[in-house]
């Protein structure tokens, strides 16, 4: 399982007076979406497993409502390789049979591999 950490870079937006913003609400697909309410604006989702997901960051107002334009974006997990230990050689049929060998430990899989399609307001990281 993997952590991915979405930054937004905010820009200054206009909005008509007495607009109340909450925040920048942030969206991974399949996870429940967090609302940052103050720069650094940095979500972490953990335990995301491979596949795509859409990610969406959204400045809303006190009421959930969305202002300005989302940004949109995805980050895809390749699942682990795990490769299988090479099968124990047979002894020769003239040989004995060593002692009960060592059991051999399965190597551990590999940091999975990511490919990241985000705007440039968006920046993934996959821990």
């Amino acid at each position: 399982m993997s952590t991915v950490v979405v930054t937004v870079v905010a820009q200054a937006q206009q909005f008509p007076a007495g607009t109340e913003t909450a925040g920048i609400k942030v969206s991974l697909a399949g996870f429940p979406d967090q609302t940052l309410t103050a720069a650094p604006y940095v979500a972490e989702f953990a335990d995301v497993g491979p596949g795509e997901f859409a990610i969406t960051a959204q400045t809303v107002d006190k009421s959930g409502n969305p202002l300005g334009t989302a940004v949109t974006g995805s980050v895809t997990i390749a699942a682990p390789v795990v490769e299988e230990a090479p099968a124990p050689a047979e002894a020769p049929a003239a040989e004995v049979a060593p002692e009960a060998a060592p059991v051999a430990e399965e190597a551990p899989a590999p940091a999975p591999e990511v490919t990241v399609d985000v705007p440039a307001t968006l920046s993934v990281e996959v821990k």
